[in-house]
């Protein structure tokens, strides 16, 4: 947003409610120091985001019905526009169009996914499916069809955050493949706990070794399985997110 009405206003609320605030929470390491500048020395804490436990209500889209079954599905699910740099990933799929074992499937909605379907129509990429957005409770049911969660945000991106497709992946324990904004703290988070790759040089090879990495380690099906399951216990569950909560107000001064 550029300094004009809309930016002072937003900043003037903004300012109001850490004013208000007994503690601001944010989602993010990397937020604390740019909050500390606004907040008047108020308490700040991490609070993750947080994904309540689903039951599989089904999916519209059964990809066993399409031309990827039989493939190990990256996926991605979310919006489509300028800040997640969808292209990406597109270009990503277009490089392994001839490897017969990998399919891509994009679910959602967005201001450039009728690019995205032109782009993918235009180069015959018949490993990609684009699909419209799905009902939030077809989530379930679309995720356990699928084997390795991507995630993209635009480089150009300067704040940091924990994409909620991130743990919608952790929850469903599948690993993810990410393409972030440098500095994001996703990428030490992912590195942490072992639960797939991120990185932030937008490199194609990179995400595609790291796609062949994941698909063919012996074994590593149930492990990441385990992993992706433990760090959403830890930092992702509602129950995590109402523990930490009720904690701080009980130590609260």
């Amino acid at each position: 947003i550029s300094k004009g009405p809309a930016y002072w206003f937003l900043t003037f609320v903004a300012k109001r409610q850490y004013a208000v605030a007994d503690i601001i929470g944010v989602q993010s390491a990397s937020n604390v120091t740019f909050i500390k500048k606004e907040s008047d020395d108020r308490p700040i804490e991490v609070l993750h985001n947080w994904n309540s436990r689903t039951k599989d209500e089904g999916c519209r889209i059964k990809i066993a019905q399409t031309r990827l079954r039989g493939r190990k599905i990256c996926v991605y699910a979310g919006n489509m526009g300028i800040a997640q740099d969808i292209e990406l990933l597109l270009k990503l799929a277009k490089n392994m169009q001839s490897n017969k074992l990998i399919g891509f499937l994009f679910v959602g909605r967005g201001s450039l996914i009728t690019q995205y379907k032109e782009y993918a129509n235009e180069h015959s990429l018949n490993n990609v499916l684009i699909e419209d957005e799905i009902q939030s409770s077809e989530i379930h049911g679309l995720l356990k069809q699928c084997d390795i969660g991507l995630v993209s945000l635009n480089r150009a991106h300067k704040t940091h955050n924990i994409p909620g497709k991130f743990i919608s992946y952790m929850q469903h324990e599948i690993p993810v493949i990410a393409s972030v904004n440098p500095g994001n703290d996703l990428i030490q988070l992912v590195h942490d706990a072992v639960v797939g790759y991120a990185t932030s040089d937008g490199n194609i090879r990179t995400l595609e070794k790291h796609i062949n990495d994941i698909v063919s380690c012996a074994g590593g099906e149930d492990t990441y399985k385990k992993r992706c399951a433990a760090l959403y216990n830890k930092l992702y569950s509602s129950e995590a997110a109402s523990e930490q909560i009720i904690s701080f107000f009980k130590n609260y001064r």
